[in-house]
């Protein structure tokens, strides 16, 4: 009786308040959400990491010199899978405004390449990329925002999703 006591007080006092804060939190995704389209799995996917960047970088206690490259990358990828679908407009204003009328070839061109380099851009920042200790350290050390010393045990460039806890 005390286990199933203790269930119903861990609901009312911790799930349920994360439930309804979630809620809160993926409202826009949430009502926006269609069963038949991957772009709206995209964007509830892009809003989650949005919010553990926005949690790593406030709260956060890594040293800066590995977390600013995840949260770089966390932001990178929110920023992709938010434009993935105006790649037309993208190209459009690459080539020329109004040029869609004009050279619609070149546009049509142009955003498809700028879909697939986005996509691969985007699943390369899950997967992890293949720098090296070295290679990364060349990278990262010595921006202005790391005030820490450039050591720490576990050294990432801010790939690979498995890598962005705190």
């Amino acid at each position: 009786m005390i286990s199933h006591m203790q269930t119903v007080v861990d609901f009312f006092r911790y799930d349920l308040w994360y439930g309804i804060r979630n809620l809160w939190t993926f409202k826009r995704v949430i009502w926006r959400f269609r069963p038949f389209d991957y772009s709206f799995n995209l964007q509830m996917f892009a809003k989650s990491i949005e919010v553990t960047a926005n949690g790593i970088e406030k709260y956060g206690q890594e040293v800066c010199v590995s977390r600013i490259p995840k949260i770089e990358k966390m932001r990178r990828f929110v920023y992709l899978a938010n434009n993935i679908e105006n790649t037309t407009q993208l190209a459009e204003d690459q080539i020329g405004p109004g040029s869609y009328n004009t050279k619609w070839d070149e546009v049509y061109k142009l955003s498809l390449k700028l879909e697939e380099d986005m996509w691969e851009e985007m699943w390369t920042i899950i997967r992890g990329s293949d720098v090296s200790y070295d290679e990364s350290i060349k990278m990262y050390c010595g921006k202005p925002e790391c005030t820490e010393p450039c050591v720490t045990s576990y050294y990432t460039d801010g790939t690979h999703m498995r890598s962005w806890w705190d």
